[in-house]
């Protein structure tokens, strides 16, 4: 996956990767990194999980990061179901897509937010240069008395296949945006 990031969060245009694969019996780990092409070569954002292949919860979660010669990582263990981060609320929408509003916490950045994620509903999109109809999906922060509202937005939009393929992504974040758009392979 490849695509447009904003000039706020990283320099020009860069490359995507989502990559989901098994690391023992009954668990997965799901990874998205982001670099930038414009940067000089070593600047990256990475989010990952290990997850239950089961339950899909996420069990530890960490992000990374090295941008303008400083480095930042965050890692947590997740002892409660229900929570995801990034990379597996991805997974999540791809194996068991909600058909109504689910509620969950998403981890990221060191912290615990309340999270809804909206079911999909149909859309058209460009898609390898042909319009196809894909399914929307949108995490949101939830406004819950007495705790912090995630101001992110994750929009994915998937094949409504069983191979359910991200052929967008859109993550806001206070101070930026990344678009990641698929790519056929080279």
């Amino acid at each position: 996956m490849g695509g447009t990031l904003a000039r706020v969060f990283v320099p020009g245009r860069g490359e995507g990767r989502l990559i989901t694969e098994p690391v023992g019996p009954g668990e997965r780990r799901t990874v998205l990194k982001i670099t930038s092409q414009d940067a000089d070569g070593e600047e990256y954002w990475l989010w990952g999980s290990r997850l239950d292949a089961a339950t899909l919860d996420a069990r530890e979660a960490w992000n990374e990061s090295y941008y303008r010669q400083r480095e930042k990582r965050r890692e947590t263990t997740l002892d409660e179901p229900g929570v995801i981060d990034i990379p597996s609320g991805i997974h999540l929408l791809r194996r068991r897509p909600p058909t109504e509003p689910l509620e969950l916490e998403l981890w990221t950045d060191g912290k615990i937010y309340p999270v809804l994620i909206e079911p999909g509903r149909k859309e058209q999109r460009q898609v390898d240069g042909r319009t196809t109809i894909v399914d929307h999906f949108v995490i949101e922060g939830r406004d819950v008395p007495d705790r912090r509202v995630w101001k992110g937005r994750l929009d994915v939009w998937l094949t409504p296949d069983e191979a359910a393929v991200p052929v967008e992504i859109v993550y806001r974040r206070k101070g930026g945006k990344v678009h990641l758009d698929l790519v056929p392979p080279e």
